[in-house]
């Protein structure tokens, strides 16, 4: 399969560059490479990986229609995490240089279960404990990781209700959801001090200070929250 070359061109003109083959996405090409472009689902959903093709042709893989509208991919736009050269190309990208991460070695690590709590009907409680000797557990917010089903290869990305640590300890707040394959892995299969392989952490969160338009952020996830305020706790 042939390899081609891409190049990411920031907000303000700086660029990175690197090979991706046909059937690798760009995204998954650029952390092949220890490169960590701005992405989060990975999977056509999201749109946080998005940019513009400036120069050359590629094909896009299934796409949110919300992520990635018709009339955007007319002008050129592009999913990342869903995009595939078919020659060299440049890809304009709405964030600057210093969003993008370099690493010598992705960090995969195994860690064992230590707790397992159902809080609601449809909210678990997971606490993984980093088991590889290693205990450094390194997060920034609006990053996640990427958990993999034991015995499995599926995978799938929460993002840790705890903060980073030297204790290995890493804690996720689940919905449950009917069907859903970590969903059942953890209300029928999971048992204390199984091992869970982790992937991450990954994902970035910007604000531009110097945006033109106002920006209003609403909170998603599975409902439960606690903050802590003058020894108060609130949920």
């Amino acid at each position: 399969m042939a390899n081609h070359q891409i190049k990411i061109i920031t907000e303000e003109g700086q660029f990175v560059e690197f090979d991706c083959a046909e059937d690798e996405d760009i995204i998954s090409a650029a952390i092949r490479q220890s490169i960590y472009l701005m992405s989060s689902c990975r999977e056509g959903g999201c749109a946080t990986c998005k940019g513009t093709c400036t120069e050359g042709d590629y094909e896009i893989g299934k796409v949110s229609a919300q992520a990635l509208p018709q009339e955007e991919q007319e002008d050129d736009m592009v999913l990342l995490c869903r995009c595939y050269p078919i020659e060299d190309m440049e890809v304009e990208v709405p964030y600057t240089f210093d969003r993008i991460a370099y690493s010598d070695e992705e960090q995969h690590f195994p860690a064992e279960i230590v707790a397992l709590e159902k809080l609601s009907s449809n909210v678990m409680k997971l606490c993984l404990s980093r088991s590889d000797g290693e205990k450094q557990i390194k997060l920034d917010s609006g990053q996640y990781y990427d958990l993999e089903i034991p015995g499995t290869e599926v995978i799938r990305s929460y993002s840790p209700a705890n903060i980073a640590n030297k204790e290995g300890e890493m804690e996720f707040l689940i919905r449950l959801l009917e069907g859903g394959k970590f969903s059942t892995f953890l209300s029928d299969s999971a048992t204390l001090g199984q091992t869970v392989n982790v992937s991450g952490p990954s994902g970035v969160f910007g604000l531009k200070a110097d945006g033109f338009t106002p920006r209003y952020f609403v909170a998603g996830g599975n409902g439960i929250s606690t903050n802590f305020i003058h020894g108060q706790v609130y949920a």
